[in-house]
């Protein structure tokens, strides 16, 4: 049997000498200090219960945040990171907490130096901060990052670390992005319009385009370039703007099916369609003129078709700075922008062929205008020297001339006289389409009855009525032209008008827009082909063979009508006779 323990022995034998009240006493004390010790146990489990409840609601407060939360010591490790890193950045918590220079590594090449600023800021102050960076995920795609962090203290004050916020706003930022691309695509857009408009030619225009791309828009590069029909089909620069620095000398680019021609340019123009290189330093397409390109900054480039009418005559080119900077929307825009541009070279096209077509036609003109005062001069001189000659053979040699002699002397003499009335009114009909206008306020009924005084003789002689209204208003015209008009008019009446002729009536009415001043007769009349060829010039009647004219009246009255903004015309429902009108603009 085993020896009872020696200090056990000696309690018994002292407590052998001790009263039953003392042991009692003593019992009763242990008792209390037992379940002293039993609820003080209970309240420290009861303790450790609560903290546990609240590391638990700690935890899962912290891991169910969205934004990737970090909790760094003073020494720089970390003491917490939430489990929504790895949907940020691909990486688990624990990696962030095993190696906290892990998030330095995986920010963005670009922002490196201002993440390293910061973590120096970080460590210095105690204060708030905040930052926007980017990082390369583990899958390799690019993110923003808007970071926030502040010190960590305790309730004794004592610094604990810093405490920081991430969250992804790379929604955000992209929209940003895709918001102020569109904008500087807007803006150029917008200023196209006022680039054509001040255009004074070709070269001129498409050299403020490309300087408003770059200045507006603030793109990298923007040039234009004209297909060649050499054999390489070449591309030849025309136009440039921005931070270019030799290297369209350098390109050689075309736009043949061959290395140099697949890249945006030569695409663009074989396929007449926009062509984007989203990433100058990744695609394939581009690789002639990556290097050069990669130096100068460029980052991502479109070329759109330029055309005139239905053809493809070259490239508008626009380089960025950054990869990805042409999305859907600011390519439609673009496209606007060369459709505008194409436009714009189509007017200054054609503008400039009307300027040498109206040369040109100035340029004869000019010489049918001087063949005709030449014309006129030389047939003139010799038909009134006939006319004298003949004149003076009738006068002189009467007595020795025959009747048919005679009858011959008239005969020349007429055909002279009608030459030289030919002849002044060719003049006239020259000096109707060259001389300017003298707009001033004209008096109709002034007019009326200077012509009626003109052929006062004719109309008394053959019994013919004149007819006109009471009143007529001042009119703003050219006198001389309204003379010319009524004069005309009243005399192709008197001409054409017959042996049955016997009322010639002048009226007026107005529109809206015009006064109108009409001559009718009741006269024999006009067939209705006739109706459609008077106005031209030498045109005349059918069956007026028998009657004196050049066929230039008419064609004078449909001249002044147009100068006064007018037109003339033959009123076909009239059964007997003819009726004329003129019409003059009210706002001349």
């Amino acid at each position: 049997m085993k020896r009872p323990n020696r200090s056990l022995w000696v309690q018994a034998m002292k407590d052998k000498d001790k009263t039953k009240e003392i042991l009692l006493a003593e019992l009763e004390t242990l008792r209390r200090q037992v379940a002293e010790l039993q609820d003080l146990q209970n309240r420290l489990k009861s303790r450790e219960e609560d903290l546990r409840r609240s590391e638990e609601r700690f935890r899962t407060f912290a891991d169910s945040t969205y934004d990737w939360e970090t909790w760094r010591a003073p020494d720089g490790k970390y003491l917490y990171v939430s489990p929504s890193c790895e949907r940020i950045t691909g990486y688990r918590s624990e990696e962030f907490i095993a190696d906290p220079s892990l998030v330095t590594r995986i920010v963005h090449p670009d922002d490196q130096a201002i993440v390293t600023k910061h973590v120096l800021e970080d460590f210095r102050t105690h204060g708030a901060l905040h930052m926007d960076f980017r990082i390369i995920t583990r899958t390799g795609e690019e993110r923003f990052i808007s970071h926030y962090c502040q010190s960590v203290f305790g309730k004794d004050g004592e610094w604990l670390g810093r405490r920081a916020s991430n969250r992804d706003i790379s929604i955000r930022k992209h929209a940003e992005m895709e918001l102020r691309r569109v904008n500087r695509a807007l803006k150029v857009l917008g200023e196209s319009s006022q680039a054509m408009a001040r255009a004074v030619d070709e070269k001129e225009f498409l050299a403020e385009v490309s300087r408003m791309i770059v200045d507006v828009g603030g793109y990298r590069l923007a040039w234009i370039g004209y297909a060649q029909e050499d054999e390489k089909k070449s591309v030849r620069p025309v136009a440039q703007a921005g931070f270019e620095e030799g290297y369209l000398e350098k390109a050689d680019i075309t736009w043949a099916d061959t290395q140099r021609g697949r890249g945006p340019t030569g695409t663009s123009i074989r396929t007449r369609r926009p062509t984007v290189c989203k990433n100058i330093l990744k695609d394939p397409r581009f690789a002639p003129w990556r290097g050069e390109a990669v130096r100068r900054g460029y980052g991502s480039s479109i070329a759109l078709p330029v055309r005139t009418g239905d053809n493809v005559i070259g490239a508008l080119n626009i380089y960025a700075t950054e990869p990805d900077a042409f999305d859907a929307e600011e390519v439609h825009l673009l496209e606007e922008l060369a459709s505008d541009i194409s436009y714009g070279l189509t007017a200054l096209r054609n503008k400039f062929e009307r300027e040498k077509a109206e040369e040109a036609l100035v340029k004869s003109s000019n010489k049918i205008k001087m063949f005709a005062y030449s014309v006129s001069h030389d047939l003139k001189n010799p038909a009134i020297a006939v006319y004298g000659l003949a004149k003076r053979l009738n006068r002189y040699s009467k007595d020795r001339l025959d009747e048919r002699g005679r009858t011959y002397c008239d005969q020349i003499m007429k055909a002279s006289e009608h030459i030289a009335s030919l002849v002044e009114k060719i003049n006239l009909y020259i000096k109707t389409k060259e001389v300017p206008l003298s707009i001033e306020k004209v008096r109709l009924k002034d007019i009326v009855d200077t012509v009626k005084e003109e052929f006062a003789p004719q109309l008394a002689g053959r019994q013919i009525r004149w007819l006109e209204p009471e009143a007529i208003p001042e009119v703003k015209a050219d006198r001389t032209s309204m003379v010319r008009v009524l004069r005309n008019l009243v005399d192709n009446a008197l001409k054409y008008g017959g042996h049955d002729l016997s009322e010639i009536r002048i009226s007026y009415q107005e529109s809206e827009d015009t006064h109108i001043l009409s001559v009718e007769d009741d006269g024999i009349g006009l067939k209705d082909e006739d109706a459609t060829t008077l106005f031209g010039p030498f045109k005349r009647k059918r069956m007026a063979g028998k009657v004196e004219g050049a066929g230039l009246g008419l064609a004078i009255v449909k001249e002044i009508a147009e100068q006064h903004k007018g037109r003339v015309w033959l009123d076909p429902a009239i059964k007997k006779g003819a009726a004329f009108h003129i019409s003059i603009s009210k706002n001349l």
